[in-house]
């Protein structure tokens, strides 16, 4: 059945501007537990028999607004839910009300326990459950003497948090008093120091333990009360149950009811620091029907509010179309400007389909990672540019190499026609040949210097280039450095082969000579006579591996496999930072996605650079 049919029509609201004394007035000529505030057609409070009673026990002005002390954290359902969801929400929540509202959130009415006690009622007939089953120390009589006033009445039934007292006159109970008795009290301002005996009802309503739940629901129903009393023979003990002892019964054993939960207790869930928020699937849309006190700290929700009012309906279809298929799911999502870990269940209870996520903040730690990761990529482009510094001066060097020769021919060609015509002997032939030098040597240092110029201002772009062409510009960068250590280049590169491949550039260009120089380094310093160094270009298994290999010993074994670390060197501090080969080894692995490794061959060192190929 729905909400909306169980609704009573009675005038049960106050405006926002009416006071305590209003609310009283209505509750006694009503004879109604509670009283909702309403402004603009919405419920925006609820006074209960309970704050009525709190409010006259500590004398609190009635002719103040009852706004001001009414409960402003309502829980609302839509008409349209069912009355076993309700009795869900009742249980999960310890609640004794349900205020039901229409689409546009307007006040439609108020259930009370009893309202679902009745509506179940023939499932409990069906169950035949004895009353001795729901006695328990909960709900446990307390008995207070006849001649007690009603201020000592009050201050009992709020020091145990009970509705209800029993009236006993010489050690045998007589009456009882209930919050409806206190209401009608308090709004005609009872005098609080007169004894309890003069407003008890007597005799009072029993029954005995041995009879069921439909006969003290029978007799709830024909004599229109909400507790009866049960006086146990054995023990000689009262007890008086009410709307909800019936109500934690509906299903049988209310602590098998709970075995039947999806995860753990309430009360565990609200000591935890992470948000949990319990969904039951509806009529296809997610709605709220439980959360944890984090949650409501954390997120402005309510009960029976969808989901998606707090996760993004794009984001959240996306998971839930995850949890329909794995039934988990763990994931790290981003709402409402912070990061969270969801862990995400997906079950029934009760034949209705429910989900349970628990949303942990890790926006902290995810901003304190971000900005690792910044000062991270920062440190990083700062090396990148350090040892570009390194090769810079390294270059400067080359550049001076591969100018001399030039330079000196374009001198000796320049004095020599100077020469010549000194002594009228310059030829037109030998003018030509001598300025035909000149200019073909101008041309070599002009392109030498674009080549170098090129290397050192590349931008870190993506471009599609010649992997040969690359290779070939980069050995021209460092033909005369080793040229003039006596060192061969032993250059096995088809060039007439065009292998095409997407790279940063400059970036294989800057790994290549780290390599080369390296090796020319322990050429030189191991003093190796005949030197070489050999570069070869293998395309296979859909990836071009090029290898570059020396013959001056070899790495030694210890150090073999800390060659690629930070910062690591066997060279002097001032000929080395321990940085070329790291960075090489970074840049082949992060921006070609391939690798670079190194082994000791016959010779010496032999590196290889593995670049996967797009297929």
């Amino acid at each position: 059945m729905f909400l909306k049919n169980l609704i009573q029509n009675i005038d049960d609201t106050v405006s926002i501007d009416a006071t305590i004394q209003n609310a009283v007035n209505l509750m006694s000529k009503n004879k109604l537990h509670h009283i909702l505030i309403v402004d603009n057609k919405k419920a925006i409070g609820i006074l209960t028999e309970k704050d009525i009673v709190n409010l006259y026990k500590n004398n609190i002005n009635f002719h103040n607004l009852a706004v001001d002390y009414a409960k402003k954290e309502l829980i609302t359902l839509h008409s349209t839910r069912l009355a076993q969801y309700a009795l869900t929400i009742m249980i999960d929540n310890n609640i004794r009300k349900i205020i039901v509202v229409n689409s546009d959130d307007e006040y439609l009415g108020c259930i009370e326990q009893e309202d679902i006690v009745y509506h179940f009622e023939k499932e409990i007939h069906s169950t035949d459950t004895s009353i001795e089953q729901l006695l328990n120390s909960s709900n446990t009589a307390i008995i207070i003497d006849e001649n007690e006033n009603l201020q000592y009445t009050l201050d009992t039934m709020d020091e145990h948090g009970i509705t209800s007292l029993l009236i006993s006159h010489k050690d045998k109970v007589v009456g009882i008093i209930s919050e409806s008795d206190v209401v009608r009290l308090a709004q005609q301002r009872t005098n609080r120091n007169i004894a309890i005996k003069i407003f008890m009802h007597s005799p009072i309503i029993t029954i005995e333990a041995s009879k069921n739940v439909s006969d003290m629901i029978d007799i709830m129903k024909n004599h229109n009360i909400r507790r009866v009393v049960v006086q146990t023979k054995s023990s000689n003990r009262y007890h008086i149950l009410n709307s909800k002892d019936l109500t934690n019964n509906l299903k049988g054993n209310y602590a098998k009811f709970l075995e039947l939960k999806l995860f753990d207790t309430r009360n565990t869930f609200n000591a935890l620091s992470e948000s949990i928020i319990e969904l039951i699937d509806i009529d296809n849309e997610q709605v709220i029907y439980w959360t944890n006190s984090i949650t409501k700290e954390n997120f402005n929700i309510n009960i029976d509010d969808v989901i998606t009012n707090i996760i993004p309906k794009e984001l959240w279809d996306s998971l839930l179309k995850k949890l329909l298929n794995d039934k988990v799911i763990f994931e790290t999502i981003h709402i409402q400007k912070k990061y969270f870990q969801l862990k995400g269940s997906y079950g029934t209870l009760l034949n209705n389909k429910i989900i349970k996520l628990f949303l942990y903040d890790i926006t902290k730690i995810t901003n304190i990672n971000n900005q690792l990761q910044k000062q991270n990529e920062l440190q990083q482009k700062l090396l990148f540019e350090q040892q570009k510094m390194v090769q810079m001066g390294e270059m400067i060097g080359n550049i001076a190499h591969q100018w001399r020769q030039p330079l000196s021919t374009i001198s000796v060609a320049a004095s020599g026609m100077k020469v010549q015509k000194d002594f009228h002997t310059l030829s037109d032939d030998d003018f030509d040949t001598m300025t035909s030098t000149i200019i073909t040597n101008v041309d070599y240092l002009s392109r030498t210097i674009d080549t170098f110029k090129n290397f050192l201002k590349e931008k870190k772009e993506l471009k599609e280039l010649i992997l040969e062409q690359r290779i070939e510009n980069t050995l021209i960068i460092v033909d005369t450095s080793l040229k003039n250590n006596y060192i061969e280049l032993i250059n096995n590169i088809d060039y007439e082969k065009q292998t095409p491949m997407t790279m940063f550039l400059g970036e294989l260009d800057q790994v290549i000579i780290n390599i080369i120089n390296n090796a020319k380094d322990a050429l030189v310093e191991n003093n190796i006579s005949s030197p070489w160094i050999e570069i070869n270009l293998l395309i296979e298994n859909n990836k071009a591996i090029i290898t570059i290999e020396d013959n001056a010993g070899g790495i030694p074994h210890n150090i073999l496999d800390k060659i690629f670390e930070e910062y690591f060197t066997t060279k002097h501090a001032s000929n080395g930072t321990g940085l070329g080969l790291y960075m090489s080894h970074k840049i082949i692995k992060e921006s070609f996605d391939g690798k670079l490794y190194a082994i000791n061959s016959t010779h010496g060192a032999k590196f290889f650079i593995e670049l996967p190929l797009k297929k």
